[in-house]
């Protein structure tokens, strides 16, 4: 973002780069999912170690999914035939029935209400969290439009992630 003069980038996943400062936005629940038809060919894990044998919808780079397994943070080793550095590609390819994928609740909430995703829950562990970050490049001023967006955006998310919890999604 420093080499494009870009003043904010919003990224869900765990920050590399401690050159950036970045600013929390809101927690990001995970689901596991696959498509009723993938489930009725393949059967649904139940737990971590049964995950081993199934097809998992993978992002470029990806070789782990991470875990809560109590309160440990636990990474587990997934692979699949399908990889793609386009999450809506992941969920596209999820919906189609070819395999198991780790999204966004925000993002699958609304295939689950109608039924072309079902969630599945493992007995032994949860994906964990992602968090939602505003990334600068730096910690110079940052522009008043740069810091009213952030607090909007940040005031959405919240309001949008808590809607989904009260109503159990």
């Amino acid at each position: 973002i420093v080499a494009r003069g870009i003043d904010i980038a919003i990224r869900i996943a765990k920050l590399r780069d401690n050159r950036l400062v970045a600013r929390k936005l809101a927690d990001n629940p995970r689901r596991l999912c696959a498509s009723p038809a993938y489930i009725a060919r393949h059967g649904a894990p139940t737990t971590l170690a049964e995950l081993d044998h199934h097809a998992c919808l993978v992002a470029s780079g990806t070789s782990h999914w991470t875990f809560r397994k109590g309160s440990r943070s636990v990474q587990h080793r997934v692979s699949g035939r399908l990889t793609a550095n386009s999450i809506e590609a992941l969920h596209a390819s999820c919906v189609a029935g070819q395999g198991i994928a780790n999204l966004s609740s925000w993002d699958v909430d609304e295939e689950i209400r109608a039924g072309r995703l079902a969630e599945l829950v493992l007995i032994d562990a949860a994906p964990e969290a992602l968090a939602i970050w505003a990334v600068f490049p730096s910690s110079r001023q940052i522009p008043a439009k740069a810091r009213a967006f952030i607090a909007a955006l940040r005031t959405v998310l919240n309001e949008r992630l808590a809607g989904l919890v009260e109503t159990g999604k």
